[in-house]
Order: C-alpha cells, then sequence, then structure tokens
C-alpha cells in the first residue's frame, strides 16, 4: 500500500502502525517516507497577509485573485503570548474560476 496526502502539505510526521493483528507466515509492517512533501512557499513580493483584527469573523474575503492560479492559505492566531504555528484549511488551495453570466431577463 502507498498512501499520498492531498489535504496535509509539507513535511509530515510518519504514521504510527499497529501490527499486533497481523497473522501469516512472514507477516511484517513497515513505515517510510518516500517522498517528502515540500510546503508552498509564502513569503516574497508575490504574497501577502491579512490580519483579522475581530475574533468574530470567521471568514475573510481575498479579492483581486487571477483566474486558473491555485492559491494557497494558512492560517495562524496571535495573542500576549505569541504567534501559533501556521495551519493549512482542507482543502489547502483554491483555484478561482468565473461565475457562468446569468440567464437572460428579457426574452423575446
Amino acid at each position: 500500500w502507498e498512501i499520498t496526502f492531498i489535504s496535509d502539505l509539507g513535511p509530515l510526521p510518519l504514521l504510527v502502525a499497529d501490527d499486533l493483528d497481523l497473522t501469516g507466515t512472514v507477516a511484517s509492517m513497515a513505515v517510510t517516507k518516500a517522498t517528502v512533501g515540500i510546503l508552498p512557499p509564502f513569503n516574497g513580493p508575490d504574497y501577502g497577509s491579512i490580519v483579522v483584527a475581530d475574533s468574530t469573523d470567521l471568514s475573510i474575503l481575498i479579492l483581486d485573485l487571477k483566474q486558473g492560479i491555485p492559491y494557497y492559505v494558512r492560517i495562524s492566531a496571535s495573542n500576549a503570548m505569541g504567534t501559533s504555528p501556521s495551519i493549512m484549511p482542507y482543502p489547502p488551495f483554491q483555484i478561482p474560476f468565473p461565475h457562468p453570466p446569468a440567464p437572460p431577463s428579457v426574452v423575446g
């Protein structure tokens, strides 16, 4: 079996395998990393950030996105104690596409 993560990005810890119930003459299990994940870049001139100061805001609208380009978002929280590690939502990215045109309002 091979597992590919499509929702968690970046380097991930190894899975914990429970082989206590394996049966057979040579039953064994191994957990390895075939490919180490890489987080998408988040720093640079093409990247931005938004600070939400109102803790009752549970969503944010990101404007001026280009169609057909995947946008990755990560989220962290800050308070007097410091800043939390960033997390990525599921799915980890969205690709904006144009909305279909509205049906005609005057026909005939």
